[in-house]
């Protein structure tokens, strides 16, 4: 049986911080941007670019209060790095890609 909170919303875990809300918004605001970058690079074989955003969020993630998709992009970016098949890079992009898909606004 599947893990019904596979499903669930992610929101921020920082979220309760009044002076955070504003850029963390702004980072939700350009998930979607970076989903479609990642989805395109993958399509064109283009590691090199899922591998800068994966980077990217693998830093930013966790200071905005979403540590999984932080650890779902590192994976992604230590596939590229140790230039795994294109089906674990594959997997591991779609994880992340639904996990940014779930985030929610608070």
């Amino acid at each position: 049986m599947p893990d019904p909170s596979l499903n669930n919303p992610i929101t921020s875990s920082i979220e309760d911080d009044p002076e955070m809300i504003e850029i963390i918004d702004m980072f939700i605001d350009e998930l979607p941007k970076r989903v479609a970058i990642i989805s395109d690079a993958f399509e064109q074989q283009d590691w090199s670019q899922i591998k800068t955003i994966s980077h990217q969020l693998k830093g930013a993630a966790p200071g905005y209060g979403f540590e999984s998709i932080g650890v779902a992009a590192g994976t992604l970016e230590a596939l590229l790095i140790e230039s795994a098949s294109i089906d674990e890079i594959e997997n591991a992009s779609e994880q992340l890609t639904e996990l940014c898909g779930r985030v929610a606004k608070f």
